[in-house]
Parts: C-alpha cells; sequence; structure tokens
C-alpha cells in the first residue's frame, strides 16, 4: 500500500522524465533516474550535491524547520538526488511533523491525566465507600482509556524519534493499527473479565462452603444463652453486588419469649454479621417453633 510520501515521489520523479527534452532536468533523468521502469526508480548511488534544503528552510522556514536545516547541515549536507527528491517528496517534512507530535501528545497527556485521577479517585475513595459496581464500570473504563491514551503517547513518540529501529519491525505506516490492534485486545480482554464478575454477581452465585461454615460458626456462636436458635437450612448465603448476601430465619425457643428480646437478639446478629468480611446485606426473619404452631 502506498503512502503519501511514496505518491508524492513518483509524481516528482515523473516530472523530470516528462521534461527530460528540457536541458535544465536532462541531467537529472539521464544519469540518475531510470525512466524506463514503471515506478521511476532512482539509483541508489550517484554524485552527492549541495543539499538546497538547508539555505531554503534558513531562510524561508519557520522555527521548527530552520532547527531541522540547522541538523541537516550537519548529518546531510551532501546529499544524493534520490535522497534530496525522498527529503522534498515527504508529505510533511521532518520538523512539521515533530512539531505536529508534540501538541498532539500534550493534548493528550492532559487527557490521559484526568482520566487517571478519575480512576484513582474511583478505586481509592468511591468504590471503597459506596460499594457501587457502576463506580467499578466507570473505574475500569477510566482504567482503559489512561493505558490507551499513554500508550499511544509512548508509541508514536518512540516511532518518531528511533525511525530505524521502528523499520526493523514494520514500517511507519503500520505503527498506527498495530498499536490500535493491541489496545483492542487490551480493551476486549479488560471488559471481558469485568462481564464475567458482574454475570456472576447477577446470578447470585452461592458463596463456596468455608464462607458459609465461617458465618454458620459465627451466628451459633452470638446466639449461645438467646432465647433463639439457627439451622443451617434456614441461613442463605449468596453473591450479590460486591459482596454477599446473607438471609437467616432465627427460630424463637419459646412463645413465651418478650418480643423486645427477640429483637433485641435479631438486631445484635445484624450488626454483628453486618460488620464481617465481603457482607454487603443481612437479612434476619424470626419464626416460632414448629411444635409450638402446630400446638
Amino acid at each position: 500500500m502506498e503512502s503519501k510520501d511514496d505518491i508524492g515521489m513518483q509524481s516528482i520523479s515523473r516530472f523530470f522524465c516528462q521534461t527530460s527534452s528540457i536541458d535544465d532536468f536532462k541531467d537529472w533523468s539521464k544519469h540518475d533516474l531510470d525512466c524506463e521502469a514503471d515506478a521511476y526508480e532512482w539509483k541508489e548511488s550517484g554524485d552527492k550535491i549541495d543539499n538546497p534544503l538547508v539555505p531554503y528552510f534558513l531562510e524561508h522556514g519557520d522555527d521548527a524547520e530552520k532547527a531541522w536545516a540547522k541538523e541537516m547541515d550537519k548529518e546531510q549536507s551532501k546529499i544524493t538526488k534520490r535522497e534530496l527528491i525522498e527529503l522534498v517528496s515527504d508529505y510533511e517534512n521532518k520538523a512539521e511533523k515533530w512539531q505536529e507530535l508534540k501538541e498532539q501528545n500534550t493534548i493528550l497527556g492532559l487527557c490521559a491525566t484526568y482520566k487517571c485521577c478519575l480512576w484513582l479517585f474511583c478505586i481509592l475513595y468511591a468504590i471503597p465507600k459506596s460499594g457501587s459496581s457502576v463506580l467499578v464500570a466507570l473505574a475500569t473504563d477510566k482504567r482503559n482509556d489512561f493505558v490507551c491514551t499513554t500508550s499511544v503517547i509512548t508509541a508514536t513518540f518512540f516511532a518518531t524519534l528511533w525511525p530505524d529501529l521502528v523499520e526493523t519491525f514494520m514500517s511507519e505506516d503500520k505503527v498506527d493499527p498495530f498499536v490500535s490492534f493491541c489496545l483492542s485486545i487490551f480493551i476486549m480482554y479488560s471488559w471481558a473479565g469485568l462481564m464475567i464478575e458482574h454475570l456472576t454477581i447477577l446470578s447470585q452465585e452461592t458463596a463456596n462452603p468455608q464462607y458459609c461454615d465461617g458465618i454458620m460458626a459465627e451466628m451459633q456462636k452470638l446466639l449461645q444463652g438467646s432465647p433463639c436458635s439457627v439451622d443451617s437450612n434456614d441461613v442463605k448465603i449468596y453473591q450479590s453486588g460486591a459482596g454477599h448476601t446473607i438471609e437467616a430465619t432465627l427460630v424463637v425457643s419459646s412463645a413465651n419469649t418478650p418480643f423486645s428480646e427477640v429483637a433485641r437478639v435479631r438486631e445484635m446478629v445484624e450488626k454483628k454479621l453486618a460488620r464481617l468480611e465481603n457482607v454487603e446485606r443481612v437479612l434476619i426473619f424470626t419464626a416460632m417453633p414448629t411444635a409450638n404452631l402446630h400446638g
């Protein structure tokens, strides 16, 4: 696939071939340019000439182009005609590209900073305080935005500062598509993990046996010496939101037990269980013994 720079070089090369009858251009097409080839190939080697771009940009260029001209004067003061055509045919010259890249990445850097701050605010303050799964999704989105933006900044600076190293792996035109492809995979992987996590929450999956046994042991301990008891069949523990929901039915030992005493025990168990790790909600019910109901 031809880039804009490739098209520009072909156009300039075709100009020299098609104007070879003019004496001023005849020497260029005769000795350094193969006009018989469809691609208008310039010879790799050839006599070097003074780089005419240096005095031009020193006189007519902006600050970035003048800096580029000074750099060329040190590194490419003498160039072949092929090298000159390659420089002239660039869709954007090196100085313009670097200036635009700095402006672009400055704006992207500000965006990345904002997204990083919002992500840290969510995970360090908002989510621990509220336990909201909506904020978890927001935090994940901002984290992905931050990673993608910083990756783009890093990749574009790297490709510009070390083009020869990048060229050993891929052409410059393929850097953007490659980075986009990698970031797309990262985003899909990240959201797939979040989706699986929330599907687990929505399915209200039963908590693992070890966790259930720990909750039962804690309830038995809390109800010692109280007018209430609980059986494992009357306790349900399942995943909901960021933690677990505990539903338990306390059986009152005697119908003569004052309601105030039952309410005190119920409130005490509810508060104690709510403080346990990974508990989001506690629902405590009371019931009379089956024998009393039939009596």
